[in-house]
């Protein structure tokens, strides 16, 4: 598995209550060279220097599996302190921090000279240096003797914490065959014909060794694929899971040996009591390392991918009249879009999802986000105050944006809003003296009314429609005029 940053496990550890196994994780880690050196000498300073702050950072799964990754690269005490420091409830977690303890324990003044120094290397990482100590095991220290078979499985990455399924089934015997019929099996299980590498190696020799137990191993493992595929089709609409027995026979019979041994290492270690998966991960170990000429697991590995460049968007499309067999397909340009210049689908990145977050409102998971991106880029100046300025509005209780929230009205304010601001036009009473209209206007509706003051009116509400305003009615010469004056 990836392992994750080793700043970021401890402050894993700090957020779980295990500031002590945080210090042990980044002193070791500051002593080992490589990419994470320079992040955990600085968080171990800042950590020494403010003994009473907890340092925050991205969340990191702290269970028995990324303590034995950390053992199989070669940390061991960073996988103690995982291991005891994360509280890890799951079953077998304590047997593998006692497993840890004994091999970091420090050895005894009998163990000197030559075999302390390799010891030492051994416990530094190096997986070289256990194997000498390996094939001199009877000639070592009793003290050695009842550690080095433990700390070479926790440096090979086997299970400790299942010593019954993964762990004994690493302790397979690995026949030893001749280089023509080696090949041969190889070349039979590489081309997905697994009964065909079962006949040549029935067709061997009887006195080859090796040729007795490989035909065993083949033999269990064809009957298991001719079971699995005598057996009905499932009558599900879902679709099939990647794991269990049909997923692992499926992968044999395709010659993805690596897929099904991990496959079966999973199941093992997750159902310890099952005793099919566990003979089967064995035939296979034994499989693999047959076929494999170093006598090294892994020599075969599954097909290399396809590209599938049909999912290509700047790819040429067929035209719309079909494929026709042997005929030549006119390249059709696709057409210019926005994402054309992207391969698959566009995502929000980081910073901008985090922005998203913060315009929704939710300052707190914002704020999470923009730490996550700090702490990953230390050296961005403008994450750092995005940070402070969260932190800031979070203490004042302040919105996300100022100034950008809905202004909602009730439809009553905004009516009597606008019954307030309307405005008429004034009419002076008629006299005698001051005629409405004029003698000398020939027709009706050419006369002006005379008296007509219009009032001024305030500024008109952005949110009112255009108005209309009425002018009373007046009577003049027995005729009643309705002026209508548009205002807006």
């Amino acid at each position: 598995m990836p392992l994750p940053p080793i700043d970021h496990v401890a402050r894993a550890l700090v957020a779980e209550g295990a500031r002590d196994h945080a210090m042990l994780l980044l002193e070791s880690a500051a002593r080992r060279p490589g990419p994470d050196r320079g992040r955990c000498e600085a968080l171990l300073g800042a950590m020494r220097a403010r003994p009473h702050d907890s340092p925050s950072g991205p969340m990191v799964m702290l269970d028995a599996g990324l303590a034995e990754a950390l053992a199989a690269a070669g940390m061991l005490v960073e996988a103690r302190a995982v291991a005891r420091g994360a509280r890890i409830a799951a079953k077998g977690a304590v047997e593998l921090a006692a497993a840890l303890d004994q091999v970091l324990e420090a050895p005894p003044p009998s163990v000197a000279g030559a075999q302390r120094a390799r010891w030492d290397e051994a416990i530094a990482g190096a997986v070289a240096a256990i194997e000498p100590l390996e094939r001199e095991l009877a000639l070592c220290d009793p003290w050695l003797r009842a550690r080095v078979p433990l700390a070479a499985r926790l440096l090979r990455g086997f299970s400790v914490h299942a010593p019954t399924a993964a762990g004994a089934s690493d302790e397979v015997a690995i026949a030893r065959l001749p280089e023509p019929l080696r090949a041969a099996i190889a070349e039979r299980v590489a081309d997905r014909d697994l009964p065909g590498a079962l006949a040549i190696a029935r067709a061997a020799p009887s006195e080859v060794s090796g040729s007795a137990e490989i035909v065993a191993v083949l033999a269990r493992i064809v009957a298991a694929t001719e079971r699995i595929g005598d057996e009905p089709p499932v009558a599900s609409k879902g679709t099939v899971p990647l794991s269990g027995q049909g997923f692992v026979v499926f992968q044999m019979r395709m010659g993805n040996l690596a897929e099904a041994e991990r496959a079966l290492r999973r199941m093992v270690l997750e159902q310890a009591n099952d005793h099919v998966a566990r003979e089967r991960l064995r035939d296979l170990i034994a499989l693999r390392g047959v076929i494999d000429a170093r006598g090294e697991t892994g020599a075969i590995a599954s097909e290399p991918p396809k590209p599938a460049g049909w999912l290509d968007k700047r790819k040429a499309r067929p035209t719309g009249e079909g494929w026709v067999p042997g005929a030549k397909t006119t390249p059709v340009p696709p057409p210019k879009n926005e994402w054309d210049d992207e391969v698959a689908t566009g995502v929000l990145l980081p910073e901008q999802e985090a922005e998203l977050v913060l315009r929704s409102g939710h300052l707190e998971r914002a704020l999470e986000m923009y730490r996550t991106l700090l702490a990953l880029n230390p050296a961005r100046v403008a994450l750092a105050a995005k940070v402070r300025d969260l932190e800031l509005m979070i203490a004042r209780g302040d919105a996300p944006l100022a100034g950008e929230a809905t202004v909602r009205r009730d439809v009553s304010d905004i009516a009597d809003a606008r019954e307030a601001r309307r405005s008429y036009v004034a009419v002076d009473p008629p006299t005698e003296e001051t005629p409405l209209f004029d003698d000398d206007e020939p027709t009706l509706m050419g006369r002006r009314p005379k008296g007509l003051s219009i009032a001024i009116a305030p500024p008109l509400d952005p949110l009112a429609e255009t108005q209309d305003r009425v002018v009373a009615p007046r009577v003049g010469e027995g005729v009643a005029v309705h002026r209508i004056v548009r205002i807006g």
